[in-house]
Formats: C-alpha cells, structure tokens, sequence
C-alpha cells in the first residue's frame, strides 16, 4: 500500500507524529506503515477502505493502529495513551492550544488496545476536518 492509514490520517490531520523522536520525514513514516503492515498482515484493500470511507470491518486495521501509535511512542501495550507524548507530536503544526485540545478529547481509552488506537486515529481525522 503506497497510503496506509496513519499518512492518510496525518495528512488530514495536519499533524506531526515524529517516527524518531524530532526526525520525522517520509521515509521514516513509510517505513513504519510498512513494517506494521507486514507486521499485521492487514490488507492494502481493508487499508484503502478505511482511506475512503472511514470504516472497515477487518480488525486487522485496529491491530495495524495499535502497532503505528506503538511505533510513534504515543501508547502501550495495554492501550493507555500519553496524552502529554500524543500533544508534544502534534503542537509543531497544530500549536499548543490546539494540539492539548486534539490530544486530551483524542486520548480515550476504548474496550481494547486496538480499539483505543484505532478511534484515536479517526478522532485526529475528524479533528483536522473542522
């Protein structure tokens, strides 16, 4: 897949989620979404469904989230997210009142770890659209 999710999501988002600490570039972000995507075996299909309708019933794309945010440093394994690592990532472009705001309604816990990742990605998505 050339887009996975978290580009798709980060690009709407505006958002920068750096892949080494303050080295992001888009060759780290590949490489992440690669690996996870190798990692999940989540599909290029299930992964263009969620880019274009926001939704897919494969739970591989949660398990595909979870392992992104995990690479991002952003959450663990039980699915807590740092909402203080999650608002330092965004403020360089979304400014600190902006990026507390994103991260502190963005940063909930849901059922599960993948549940958890994967709302929180669609929360920045839609965030980025308003």
């Amino acid at each position: 897949m050339k887009i996975s999710t978290l580009v798709a999501i980060l690009v709407l988002a505006g958002s920068a989620v750096c892949a080494d600490e303050d080295n992001l570039n888009t060759e780290n972000v590949q490489s992440i979404e690669e690996d996870c995507q190798k990692e999940t075996g989540v599909s290029d299909e299930s992964l263009q469904e969620l880019s274009e309708t926001g939704d897919s019933d494969d739970p591989l794309v949660k398990k595909n989230a979870l392992c992104i945010l995990k690479a991002y440093g952003v959450i663990d394994d039980q699915g807590e997210i740092s909402e203080d690592k999650l608002e330092e990532k965004l403020e360089p472009d979304r400014g600190k009142e902006e990026a507390e705001k994103v991260a502190k309604s963005c940063a909930v816990k849901k059922d599960s770890p993948e549940e958890t990742a994967h709302e929180a990605l669609l929360c920045m998505q839609q965030k980025s659209q308003k």
